[in-house]
Order: structure tokens, then sequence, then C-alpha cells
């Protein structure tokens, strides 16, 4: 009967020894390996999501209509007071601004046969006025 507790006990110590060795980590001898360094590029791209709030708004209302024919700015440029942000074409403004500006020409010529006519008057008349007085 004690060779059965013996035998028994040596069992349970050799299987306690086993389980032991068993379920402990094992050391392994770290392995390093080294490369020569290379010139190169990296690569890294970075994604993200989010909400975007910007700090003033403005609405943009012309007083005339026309077509867009440039956009001086993108979305998200800071922009100051007095910048173009954009031309517009508009074909009546146009003709508007051609013919304001043959009248102001038209008008300075004006100004100039006055100013001549006034001269003219200081010196003692017109040419007409003066042919007369020498035929008299």
């Amino acid at each position: 009967m004690q060779k059965k507790y013996i035998v028994a006990l040596i069992l349970l110590v050799a299987g306690g020894y086993f389980w032991y060795s068993s379920t402990q980590s094992k050391t392994m001898a770290v392995k390093y390996v080294t490369v020569k360094a290379e010139k190169g590029s990296l690569t890294t791209a970075i994604s993200g999501s989010g909400n975007l709030v910007v700090d003033q708004l403005a609405t943009v209302d012309p007083t005339i209509t026309g077509t867009v024919a440039s956009v001086a700015v993108n979305i998200g440029d800071h922009v100051e007071k007095g910048q173009i942000l954009f031309t517009i074409i508009n074909e009546d403004l146009t003709a508007s601004a051609l013919q304001s500006l043959t009248s102001f020409q038209n008008a300075e010529i004006g100004v100039s046969q006055a100013k001549t006519n006034l001269i003219n008057a200081r010196n003692g008349g017109t040419e007409t006025e003066r042919d007369r007085n020498l035929l008299r």
C-alpha cells in the first residue's frame, strides 16, 4: 500500500514538473538584422473627418446682372476689403459706358471751343467781326 502512495507521489511530482515547464515561456535568443541605410522618399497619407466652421461669412450680392467672366479667389482664401473677387460681363452696361465716354469727349471738345470763342471775344471779337471792322 505504501508502494502505491510512493508511485502516486512520483507520478504527481513528474506531472507537475512537465506542466510547470510547458507553461513557462522559454526565452529565445534575440536576432538582430542589420541592413545598409539607403536614401529614398517616405510617403505618408493622413486622413480624417470632421466639421469646419468659418469665422465670418459674407454674402456677395452684385447690383448688376450678367455673366461671371472670371473668379479671382478660391474657396477658403482670405480676402480683404476692396479686393476684386470676380468680374461680370454685362453687354448693356458696356454699351452704356462707351456712350458715356463718347458724350464726355464731345463735352470736352465743346469746352475747348467755348474757351477759344472767349479768347476771341476778349481780343476784339470773332474773325467775322474783325473783317467787318476792317471794311468800314
